[in-house]
């Protein structure tokens, strides 16, 4: 979870589930939660991956991670903004499994076709490969 709220809705979401496996792996940094959080904004996690911040209809780029990334995410669209003057959408992805579930039109939304997207993790990349694509990095 990307801070602790999503926390909250990802903890409820493991006690929910019944039928998979479910882990929380949480971080010992210092997170600030995310723009605009609030328990309202993390139940959206519960669709496996949701939009924290969207500047345009069509963004430039989409940027996505998972748990403590997406703060540095917050942060770095900061600067692409002011130094570049991209329009970004960030996605918050608790978990691709989940995300993959949802129904296709709502998938595009969170994850617009033909926009280049750029994962960030701290592990492996196998964990955001299969949202990212062959149209990202």
């Amino acid at each position: 979870p990307a801070d602790a709220e999503e926390t909250t809705v990802a903890w409820q979401m493991a006690l929910e589930n019944t039928t998979t496996p479910s882990a929380l792996i949480l971080s010992r940094q210092n997170i600030k939660n995310l723009p605009g959080s609030s328990y309202e904004q993390a139940l959206k996690a519960k669709k496996g991956a949701y939009i924290v911040e969207k500047d345009a209809e069509t963004p430039d780029v989409v940027l996505l991670a998972s748990g403590s990334e997406v703060a540095t995410l917050v942060a770095g669209a900061e600067k692409l903004r002011a130094e570049k003057g991209l329009k970004l959408q960030i996605v918050s992805v608790i978990s691709e499994g989940v995300f993959r579930n949802q129904d296709e039109v709502y998938q595009n939304e969170v994850l617009p076709v033909d926009v280049p997207r750029f994962g960030m993790t701290a592990g492996l990349p196998v964990t955001l490969e299969g949202l990212v694509g062959a149209n990202g990095t």
